[in-house]
């Protein structure tokens, strides 16, 4: 995102090498807002025009809401060892395991296999298999 200028000598609109110091106060930016959202700042400039102010609250609103989303989805990231460790567990079972919200070895270790076989739709024997798998790989991960 560059802002739009007028050419000292000449007066002609172009595309500037930044925004002024003055239109990053006017919208509420610091210097280090500036740098974190990647907007380009001219020191040399000193001139505020509006539509770039208007440009850069815009701009502004719209990162802060990829940055909480980023957040967000950092959170909800599972915490853990992802079930695609386990050999033990085919593409099959595993698409099965995670429509059904189980994504880590440690949740998958203290299932039942009967719990596992009723939420995944998976047999008995194979649960059983998978659960085994699953807290040995835990046991020689400590």
């Amino acid at each position: 995102m560059r802002p739009i200028v007028e050419s000292p000598r000449t007066h002609e609109i172009r595309v500037g090498r930044g925004f002024s110091l003055g239109e990053l106060k006017k919208a509420g930016i610091t210097l280090r807002e500036a740098k974190r959202f990647g907007f380009p700042v001219d020191r040399r400039r000193r001139s505020v025009r509006e539509e770039n102010v208007k440009r850069l609250i815009e701009a502004k609103e719209i990162k802060q809401k990829e940055i909480e989303e980023a957040k967000i989805a950092e959170e909800k990231k599972p915490k853990g060892t992802p079930i695609s460790e386990l050999s033990a567990v085919s593409k099959r079972v595993y698409n099965k395991l995670t429509e059904a919200g189980i994504e880590t070895i440690e949740e998958l270790s203290k299932l039942s296999p009967r719990i596992l076989t009723e939420t995944v739709g998976i047999s008995e024997p194979t649960a059983k298999k998978i659960i085994s798998a699953a807290k040995t790989y835990l046991k020689r991960k400590e």
